[in-house]
């Protein structure tokens, strides 16, 4: 298999075709697309490298100082907090030899690399550099580390590799139109969860947008009362997806302990939604709360998949809003407790010799819809 030269590989354009095919007569993509280390540098470059990644939450770098290090795909980066409010994003490599000026999370007033000492300001700009004032064409005001598109909505941190990437506003204009009454942007994040799962990231992707497996994996916790009758799959240009449904809060017995977001106040009680912004990030909204799961490749068989859950700001003044939460943050564990096993022997079925990749149920559009859409971006151009 070549995916790297001009012409693709017979098997893999016929893995194509069978994918791309309508989805009564499609059958999933090949196990290598989920082991390959070649496929997995392909995604680097066509993919988390191109596109626009959502990556933090505001309220993580609420105040001047505040900072977060984060990486994709083993590029580092920081997103800082300046003094006069500015946002600012940049890679975490020092412009002398490279290596991280900042690890963790934390406030600083800025950065100092380790191995030289050069420091940054918190927009990245190189204010100190021992010994270099006698180096012919050194200017310190010029200098400074690489900085990355940075943008927000709806208190969702977005940034970008790519020197010239699609507008923003293009890429969330309709994730905006259709999930505005969620009210982000006035929420605040009341958990996040970490896990580190040992598949590949597509297939973590592809089950937190799937709908043909709730009422089977999740049936100890909210699948048992959705049925595929009642779920409508929008399917719509660039592999975004959502699903408009009935559905009870995301809690042990479905009753809300906060009751209906202000922003909610127009839909009914079982309001339920889901949507897809590729290439990694899937929302969950309930009348009370929104959740947010992000499926970040770490190495070709492994993933760190990372979930927020929000509230209204109001709630945070509750004087027992903390054990509250812990209620919805044990739940919501739960249900990735049942989808982190599954994922991981998926994966692990997908590296048999033996493994023939099945037929797409009608169930599983949105999936079907995804995966054309990496398909365009990876192969076809």
């Amino acid at each position: 298999m070549s995916t790297t030269d001009s012409a693709l590989s017979a098997d893999l354009v016929q893995a194509i075709a069978a994918t791309t095919a309508p989805i009564d007569r499609a059958r999933h993509m090949p196990g290598y697309i989920y082991t390959s280390e070649e496929i997995y540098q392909l995604e680097k470059e066509k993919i988390f490298m191109a596109d626009w990644l959502c990556v933090a939450r505001i309220e993580e770098v609420e105040k001047p100082g505040d900072y977060i290090t984060f990486k994709v795909m083993d590029e580092p980066f920081i997103i800082a907090r300046a003094g006069d409010g500015s946002l600012n994003a940049y890679r975490n490599s020092c412009a002398h030899r490279g290596l991280v000026v900042a690890k963790d999370s934390g406030n600083a007033k800025g950065f100092t690399c380790e191995y030289h000492g050069w420091s940054y300001d918190l927009t990245g700009q190189l204010v100190g550099a021992p010994f270099m004032d006698d180096v012919e064409d050194f200017d310190l005001s010029t200098c400074r580390l690489k900085m990355l598109g940075c943008e927000v909505w709806a208190g969702w941190i977005f940034v970008s590799f790519n020197a010239s990437p699609a507008p923003f506003s293009d890429h969330v204009a309709l994730f905006e139109k259709e999930f505005s009454m969620l009210g982000m942007g006035s929420c605040r994040m009341g958990s996040k969860q970490v896990w580190d799962l040992a598949c590949n990231w597509k297939i973590m992707d592809e089950n937190n947008l799937d709908l043909y497996h709730i009422q089977a994996t999740h049936a100890d916790t909210f699948g048992a009362g959705i049925t595929s009758d009642e779920l409508g799959f929008n399917l719509h240009e660039n592999g975004r997806f959502s699903a408009f449904y009935g559905d009870q809060p995301l809690l042990p017995d479905g009753k809300s302990l906060f009751g209906t977001m202000p922003s909610m106040k127009d839909q009914p009680d079982d309001f339920a939604c889901i949507g897809h912004l590729p290439p990694n990030f899937v929302l969950v909204g309930r009348i009370d709360s929104s959740v947010a799961v992000v499926s970040w490749p770490v190495a070709v068989n492994q993933t760190r998949l990372i979930a927020y859950q929000l509230f209204a700001e109001e709630v945070f003044d509750r004087p027992d809003v903390d054990e509250k939460i812990a209620v919805y943050d044990d739940f919501l564990r739960r249900i990735l407790d049942e989808d982190t096993g599954i994922v991981v022997d998926s994966h692990q079925a997908m590296t048999l010799d033996s493994y023939q990749p099945g037929p797409l149920s009608r169930m599983e559009a949105s999936i079907h819809h995804s995966l054309k859409h990496y398909i365009g971006q990876m192969f076809n151009g």
